[in-house]
């Protein structure tokens, strides 16, 4: 029984590290994606077209920007999860090592700083709201990929259209930068940590003028 105690120690010690390992590379290697993606887009697109400064300089650098934060979002609440879910497994085994006789004192100590653990990364996840944010960063990003690719298809752009090149810029610009105020104006009006996905996805989609 104290076998099973110490490797569940240790494993309880361990998972952290491994998890902080594993999101680390995750977020590293998607932010390479990224950058890649972007950069063999620009490869492929026409050079000095109206626009093109406002494209690479804000654009391109904000949807990055988003996609780092949805994906560090998405992995302090996959990490906090499973640490949450697989603590609270563990309790249930400590506490039934604990009834044998003869088990050493420290078993209903484990068990304790198990539960404490287990409320401390529950409160963090509802108290950051990390699935929210990962919703909501998501929803931009992908909101500014639809605009970027519609700007530089050379199709219809949505919103009200204005003859030329200039005009088409000028709307571009304009549903951007709606778009990225939607992230202010959102933490302003909910500063605990944002609104559901659902609702997320809605005020993005309202955006589209």
């Amino acid at each position: 029984m104290k076998t099973i105690l110490w490797l569940l120690m240790g494993f309880a010690g361990a998972l952290p590290v491994m998890l902080a390992a594993a999101a680390l590379l995750h977020y590293l290697g998607q932010r390479r994606d990224m950058r890649k993606k972007l950069g063999t887009m620009q490869a492929f697109e026409p050079k000095g077209f109206a626009g093109e400064a406002y494209l690479r300089e804000r654009v391109d650098p904000t949807i990055e920007s988003y996609h780092s934060r949805a994906t560090a979002c998405a992995v302090c609440y996959t990490c906090l999860t499973v640490l949450q879910i697989t603590w609270s497994a563990m309790i249930a085994v400590v506490l039934l090592l604990a009834e044998e006789p003869g088990e050493p004192s420290y078993t209903k100590v484990f068990s304790a700083l198990l539960s404490a653990a287990v409320a401390t990364v529950s409160g963090v996840n509802a108290a950051c709201k990390f699935r929210e944010r990962w919703l909501q960063y998501l929803g931009l990003r992908d909101k500014l990929f639809a605009e970027r690719n519609i700007f530089t298809a050379g199709g219809v752009y949505s919103g009200l259209w204005r003859a030329g090149a200039d005009g088409k810029k000028r709307n571009f610009v304009e549903t951007c930068e709606r778009i990225v105020a939607l992230e202010y104006k959102r933490l302003a009006e909910h500063p605990e940590g944002g609104q559901e996905g659902e609702s997320v996805q809605a005020d993005v989609a309202a955006a589209d003028i």
